[in-house]
Formats: C-alpha cells, sequence, structure tokens
C-alpha cells in the first residue's frame, strides 16, 4: 500500500503556495503605485508594510514542518497551560513595560485621545468638559470636530465615541496611570483565551498553543501597549 500523505504537510505546502501568490499580487500593484504616502492608510500599510513581513510568515510555515521545533513547541504549550496565571502575569509586565518603552505611554492617535479626554472629564465628575466658547474652534480642529469630538455654542465638549472605554480608563485617568488599563486587559485576555480553549478543546497542550497564538498576535499585544 502506498503511505498517505501527510495532511498537515499538506496544509503547509498549500498555505506556502497561497503565501506566494499573494506576495507576488501585491508585489505588482505596489509597483504601480508611484507616491505610497498619497494613498489610503490601509493599502499603504498592506503594500508597505505587510509585502515586507510576507516572506517571514512563509519562513514560519517551514519552520514549523520540523519535527524538533514542533516538539519543542508542544512543550512549551503544555507549560503555558499548567502555569497560566503565571503567563498572564509575565505578559501584564511586559506590556506596561511595552507601554513606556515603545509607546511612551501617550495616546497617538484621536482614536485613543478622544477617551483620554473623556475619562479625564469623568474623572472630575462631570459628563463634558468646558471649553471657553470662542476657542472651541481653535481648540478642536475643524475636521475633528464631530468626527473625535461634540461641541455646543456654550462649549461643552465630549468625545463621539461610546463611553464604555473612557469608563474603563476613569480610575486609573484618576491615578495618574491610565497607560495601565491596557495591559491589565491583555493579560485578561490570555486568561479568557486558556479558559475557552480548555472548555472547547479539552487537551492542556491545545489551551497552551491558544496562549501563544494569543501572545503572538498583535491585535492583543500592540493594542494592550497603546490606548486603542
Amino acid at each position: 500500500m502506498r503511505p498517505r500523505p501527510d495532511p498537515t504537510l499538506q496544509v503547509l505546502l498549500v498555505c506556502l503556495a497561497v503565501t506566494a501568490m499573494l506576495w507576488l499580487a501585491m508585489a505588482g500593484e505596489r509597483s504601480q503605485i508611484e507616491d505610497p504616502y498619497k494613498i489610503g492608510i490601509f493599502r499603504h500599510l498592506l503594500f508597505f508594510q505587510d509585502y515586507q513581513a510576507a516572506p517571514l510568515y512563509a519562513l514560519v510555515l517551514l519552520v514549523a514542518l520540523v519535527p524538533a521545533f514542533q516538539s519543542a513547541g508542544m512543550a512549551v504549550a503544555g507549560w503555558c497551560s499548567r502555569h497560566v496565571l503565571a503567563v498572564a502575569l509575565g505578559s501584564v509586565l511586559a506590556l506596561a513595560l511595552g507601554t513606556h518603552a515603545v509607546y511612551h505611554a501617550h495616546p497617538l492617535s484621536m482614536d485613543e485621545y478622544a477617551p483620554v479626554f473623556q475619562s479625564a472629564v469623568f474623572a472630575e465628575g462631570r459628563l463634558t468638559g468646558q471649553f471657553p466658547p470662542d476657542l472651541v474652534p481653535w481648540l478642536i480642529a475643524r475636521d475633528f470636530l464631530n468626527v473625535f469630538f461634540k461641541a455646543d455654542a456654550a462649549g461643552h465638549v465630549l468625545s463621539s465615541y461610546w463611553p464604555g472605554h473612557a469608563l474603563l480608563l476613569t480610575p486609573f485617568t484618576a491615578l495618574g496611570a491610565s497607560w495601565l488599563l491596557n495591559p491589565l486587559l491583555g493579560g485578561a485576555t490570555v486568561l479568557v483565551m486558556h479558559k475557552l480553549a480548555r472548555e472547547l478543546m479539552g487537551k492542556a497542550e491545545w489551551a497552551g498553543l491558544v496562549v501563544l497564538l494569543t501572545l503572538a498576535s498583535p491585535a492583543v499585544t500592540i493594542n494592550a501597549i497603546s490606548y486603542y
């Protein structure tokens, strides 16, 4: 009997082929863009940042084929599952350091600044901030008004966002440590993902792999050192 092909190998080879085709397609589209800074932000990120990372993704897939790395990965996953609280606490510490060393504990975009502003308002026991009415056009850029902030004729100002994040930030802002909320949420995410994986999959190693994938996700870690 002919040996049956390894399904894991087949999946990885398909992933490599798809990655290569996508990278070539991106290269073709990228070559048509004259100025990378005169296109939409998401197209810029795709063609001038994700493009650079695509070969690295392929390299990770190739490394995953090596049995020694697979065994080591499962051993690490098992340890993470058995010591998930320590992993979560270590993550909070590392992410908190990242807020200062990488992100400089500063809201860099209006998406971040608006809830921080609102949390400062809440921390003072108010629902809206108060600007001198005549200075509102000078203090809030015209393009930001009614997008990130709302203001009335009397100078009352509030964030345009739903207040959930601002409410969570409020006690931290009052203590002068607004940067700490997201690292704590990042650590909590590790615990929640581990619990879900353990309930759904049963095996400790699989739950540990989910923990590792959670920590590898920039949607978790980069958000957790920012004010998003």
